[in-house]
């Protein structure tokens, strides 16, 4: 078909295309050249021009078009081996090649085949047929390109992703690792691809339970495996251990089974765990010494208030005893010729500071009872005893009575 009988074609044998894709036309003949490059500007395609096989893998390198339609007899450099040394360039993309030549016997098929081509067209060449190949490799190629779109959101995805994200497979093989991997295993992503991850990670006394839990889920004898989590001891490029937490989760791919590690360094965690207990003993320890010491301050106020003579006072009275001592003091005792004296006091504090600041005003109380002293004068007592006794910010208030 020319170019003339190509614009006569009806707009139903023009398919709309979507994605622009790139195809590369290598031929020795300017009018073939010319003819596949209106074909393909009907079908919705950019082209780029080679001449001969070095001609064309100079574009093929430079360019990195979507597909190749290649003659194979041409001077300087055939169609086999241009395709042999393009098949050599590994791409993590699929580029199709397709034959286009006028050998049209079934062994020259099969050695273009065999050669690498992905299909093979012979000249001259019908549009209907073209046209239709030509779709089909479009639909192949937006595969493709969808899913090389969904596998970088995916990666944008797990770099952003603040724990290690390692990918392996049956055999423990390191298949891919995200950006926060590589800082915490402290090795590059390439080094890190085909590690054993059993190297990476493992039980802290040697042992590798989580390893036999794994393959207990390979046979399906322990589903609860996979989205557990288990700490264990991480290993980094300098030889250096991390304690580790991880949690494996399959990949639902078809082609072969597919496994994610999430590994996260609890370093931090495991400091802060310490900190905090190291606070709680010594929280601990406080008050167990504050509790010894009230203690202590109830017992001695205990040795030095006279309970009997407040029993024998006749005041009726009441202390509701508490965990710690307060400072708070009830005192009352009869004189010789039976004068009551009463005194109610809180001293400020609690404990044994509490203790020490009350114990002068309970041994000057008892003397006032001794001696009959005034009310005046016990009170004038009291406060310059105190005085001298206690810091400034230290004091006892009082309430004192004597009746007759």
């Amino acid at each position: 078909m020319n170019q003339g009988e190509l614009a006569s074609q009806g707009a139903a044998d023009i398919v709309p295309m979507g994605s622009v894709f790139r195809v590369l036309i290598v031929d020795d003949t300017q009018a073939n050249r010319a003819l596949l490059r209106a074909y393909l500007a009907r079908l919705g395609f950019e082209t780029l021009m080679a001449e001969d096989g070095e001609q064309a893998l100079d574009v093929y390198f430079c360019e990195k078009p979507d597909l190749v339609l290649m003659d194979l007899m041409m001077p300087r450099m055939d169609g086999f081996e241009a395709i042999a040394r393009m098949l050599e360039f590994t791409e993590k993309r699929w580029v199709p090649i397709v034959i286009v030549s006028a050998m049209d016997a079934e062994y020259d098929v099969v050695r273009g085949l065999e050669a690498g081509a992905d299909d093979y067209l012979t000249k001259p060449l019908s549009f209907q047929l073209f046209a239709a190949k030509m779709r089909n490799l479009r639909r192949a190629l937006e595969l493709q390109q969808s899913r090389e779109e969904a596998r970088q959101r995916e990666a944008a995805i797990a770099d952003a992703v603040v724990d290690g994200i390692l990918t392996f497979d049956t055999d423990f093989r390191v298949v891919g690792a995200n950006r926060a991997a590589t800082a915490i295993f402290s090795m590059p992503g390439v080094s890190l691809i085909g590690q054993d991850v059993r190297h990476l990670l493992c039980e802290v006394t040697g042992q590798t339970r989580w390893e036999d839990s794994f393959r207990a889920y390979l046979a399906g004898k322990d589903p609860s495996f996979i989205g557990s989590l288990c700490e264990l001891m991480g290993w980094r490029l300098d030889g250096r251990s991390f304690p580790a937490e991880l949690c494996v989760t399959e990949l639902p791919v078809m082609e072969r089974r597919l496994f994610i590690a999430v590994a996260r360094d609890i370093s931090e965690r495991r400091r802060v765990g310490r900190q905090l207990a190291e606070n709680a003993a010594r929280l601990q320890q406080y008050h167990d010494e504050a509790e010894a010491e009230a203690e202590l301050a109830k017992e001695i106020m205990e040795r030095h208030v006279r309970r009997d003579a407040l029993e024998q006072s006749g005041v009726l009275h009441c202390v509701i005893p508490t965990q710690r001592f307060s400072g708070d003091i009830v005192l009352a005792a009869r004189s010789q010729n039976g004068l009551l004296y009463a005194m109610l006091a809180d001293a400020t504090g609690h404990g044994l500071a509490a203790a020490m600041s009350g114990l002068t005003i309970v041994t000057d109380f008892y003397h006032a009872v001794e001696t009959e002293k005034p009310l005046a004068d016990m009170v004038v007592a009291l406060n310059n005893a105190l005085a001298d006794l206690l810091p400034i910010g230290r004091f006892v208030s009082a309430a004192v009575v004597v009746i007759d």
